[in-house]
This record gives structure tokens, sequence and C-alpha cells, in this order.
């Protein structure tokens, strides 16, 4: 048997926005060990991005939350890296 994922993924910066540096990737590393189920990285563009990532076949209460956890670590992720984001 195979059971697929899904996955809920919001960018939160173009790759040509983010000013790379030490404390800009300290703060990507430190915030993903701080979370258990969502993902923050660069994606295959280099764009700055939150990801969660589910079993396909999930409930309506298990979607909300999988939703509200990426909404939420999105957010807080944003406020730490912002000072490396031009706007």
């Amino acid at each position: 048997n195979h059971v697929g994922a899904a996955g809920f993924t919001r960018k939160l910066a173009k790759k040509a926005a983010i000013q790379k540096s030490m404390k800009f990737f300290d703060t990507m590393t430190t915030a993903n060990h701080e979370y258990d189920y969502v993902k923050i990285g660069l994606d295959k563009d280099g764009d700055l991005f939150v990801r969660i990532d589910t079993p396909s076949l999930i409930d309506a209460k298990e979607l909300k939350s999988a939703i509200d956890q990426v909404a939420n670590a999105s957010d807080e992720v944003f406020a730490r890296v912002s000072g490396s984001i031009k706007h």
C-alpha cells in the first residue's frame, strides 16, 4: 500500500529580496529546529518558504490544523528574518 502525501506551502520571500547572511541562515535553521512538523527553507528557485507535509487522507480537523501551523509559523518566521528581506 502506498500512502500519498499532501503539502501546504507559503512563500515568504522571493530570492531577489533575500539578503543572505550568516544571521539569516542561523535564524532559519534555528526556527527549523523549533517546529516539529513545519519545514522552513529555500526552494529550488531560492525563494524562502514554510511548508508542512501531511498524509493525503486527512480529516477536516487535521486539515485546519496543518493550515494553521503553516500560517502561524509563517508569521513567526517572517518576523524573525524580516531584517534580511528587502521590502
